[in-house]
């Protein structure tokens, strides 16, 4: 169903069972993958990977074991970085979810 105007998108919203989102760069403005990769030391390489990506030119799943391959995350990385990361949300997605609560 395509949504003809607003309020009708509203009521559809309000009505649906199930929403799921692409998070970073849709609900989340940074892609957590880059910053992680900033935080690591290795945001370039990274960076340049997930473009290539973006555009198609590989496969997700290529992509995320190339960008893991460079980072090498261990388990205390993943959590200092999760403390020192501040997510900035996509401006008015807080609305959209109230919207669906509501």
């Amino acid at each position: 169903m395509i949504a003809k105007n607003k309020q009708e998108l509203v009521n559809l919203w309000k009505n649906v069972d199930c929403v799921c989102f692409d998070v970073d760069s849709t609900v989340c403005i940074n892609e957590a993958i880059d910053d992680l990769a900033e935080y690591a030391g290795t945001g370039s390489q990274v960076q340049e990977l997930t473009k290539k990506a973006m555009g198609g030119n590989v496969t997700f799943k290529q992509a995320l074991a190339q960008r893991l391959n460079i980072i090498r995350p261990s388990k205390k990385l993943v959590e200092d970085f999760i403390q020192s990361d501040k997510c900035k949300l996509t401006p008015k997605i807080k609305y959209v979810f109230e919207l669906k609560l509501n």
